[in-house]
C-alpha cells in the first residue's frame, strides 16, 4: 500500500514538473516573440545556442535558476 503512493507521488510530481517547464518555456517564446527577438538573438544575450533556447521553450529542458534570470533581465526591454 506505502509503494503504491508512493509511486502515485512520484508520478505526479514528475507530471507537474513537467507541466511547469512547459509553462515557464511557452512564457519566455511568448515574449520573445513579442519583442521580435530571435532564438539566437536570445541565445547569444545568454551565452547559449538557439537550440538550448528551443529546448527551453518547448519544456524538453529545464532551465536552471540561475539561467532564469539572465533571460528574464535580456526580455525586459
Amino acid at each position: 500500500m506505502a509503494s503504491e503512493i508512493q509511486q502515485n507521488c512520484k508520478r505526479c510530481t514528475a507530471a507537474s514538473a513537467a507541466a511547469i517547464d512547459r509553462h515557464i518555456g511557452n512564457r519566455i517564446k511568448l515574449r520573445r516573440n513579442y519583442l521580435k527577438m530571435s532564438q539566437d538573438k536570445l541565445g547569444r544575450a545568454v551565452g547559449l545556442t538557439f537550440q538550448q533556447i528551443q529546448k527551453y521553450e518547448k519544456g524538453f529542458n529545464r532551465i536552471s535558476v540561475g539561467r532564469l534570470p539572465q533571460c528574464s533581465h535580456c526580455l525586459l526591454f
